[in-house]
């Protein structure tokens, strides 16, 4: 039996010198390793006896027989092993969500960008179509996400409704387009932050992009002085910036896929200030520097309510 042992061993370490293998074919033939060294132990700890070596039977029954057979250590750590493989193929998943949704953002925003100078309509129909994209790759994720979180499912509704009343909404006006616009990523940004808070994965923004999707919506509403142009270009660019942000997060999940399937590990208390004090910073800047706009175009209006009250004086 020893000699069995240091056979499945060796072809387990000749498995895991392959690193040149896709992660996802090396993860299950760690699993397959593991239940073959259960089926070939099978001992418990009163001493039983292995499993005979019967040729006619499967590896899927001797795997069952051994897991059953085995202690509650080693189901334990089969069960993780499993676990494990189910979330690295899940998170593989939701990247493809995330490159696929990236990658359509960027063609609308570059759409959105060649019909500048366009009237309201076409405008309003490509922004449409962008919700219930997003809509619908929030449903896929929540669909692939195994916690089903209601706050995906809740923005996922939330776009639809938007989107459709958007797209048939042909005598709204620029204003109603920019309120609906912009309620929708308030909303997107909170919910999405809801769902983090819940529990981070894979499946779920970062928080420190759902803030600044956040942001972005309370743009929309309170822009001064809004032109059909202004929105144009707002739509166009806010649109190629979250694009390449989901194609970020699509890379990052793909790098790291291995990682987020094991037991994480507490980072350090300096990364953890860094990770709160940077994201931090950089979502201040904009958030300032759209608060000096607000204030100039508030000063700008109440000087020129002023003159204008004083020129009606003198006639």
């Amino acid at each position: 039996m020893s000699r069995g042992n240091e056979v499945i061993s060796e072809q387990c370490n000749l498995i895991n010198k392959f690193a040149f293998s896709p992660q996802a074919i090396r993860t299950s033939c760690i699993l397959r390793c593991h239940e073959r060294r259960l089926a070939h132990v099978g001992m418990s700890d009163m001493g039983e006896q292995g499993l005979p070596s019967d040729p006619g039977l499967d590896a899927s029954s001797v795997a069952s027989d051994a897991t059953r057979r085995s202690t509650p250590t080693q189901r334990g750590g089969l069960q993780d092993a499993r676990a494990r493989v189910g979330h690295f193929l899940s998170t593989v998943r939701v990247a493809r969500v995330w490159g696929a949704h990236g990658l359509s953002v960027v063609i609308v925003g570059l759409i959105l960008l060649d019909q500048l100078g366009a009237a309201l309509g076409p405008i309003r129909a490509i922004l449409s179509v962008w919700i219930l994209l997003t809509a619908a790759t929030t449903a896929w994720r929540w669909h692939l996400d195994g916690r089903r979180s209601r706050y995906l499912l809740t923005l996922s509704v939330i776009g639809l409704v938007a989107g459709i009343l958007a797209l048939l909404g042909i005598g709204s006006s620029l204003s109603i387009t920019l309120w609906v616009f912009g309620l929708f990523w308030i909303a997107a940004g909170l919910l999405e932050l809801f769902a983090w808070f819940q529990r981070p994965r894979p499946a779920v923004q970062w928080p420190w992009i759902s803030g600044f999707i956040l942001f972005v919506g309370v743009v929309f509403i309170t822009f001064p002085h809004p032109l059909v142009p202004i929105l144009t270009v707002l739509g166009s660019v806010w649109a190629i910036v979250l694009g390449l942000v989901h194609l970020v997060r699509w890379t990052w999940l793909r790098r790291h896929a291995g990682h987020l399937s094991r037991p994480a590990r507490k980072p350090s208390l300096l990364i953890r200030m860094l990770s709160v004090v940077v994201p931090a910073l950089l979502l201040a800047v904009p958030v300032l520097v759209y608060g000096r706009v607000l204030a100039g175009s508030v000063a700008e209006s109440s000087r020129q309510a002023s003159l204008d009250a004083f020129y009606q004086a003198l006639r």
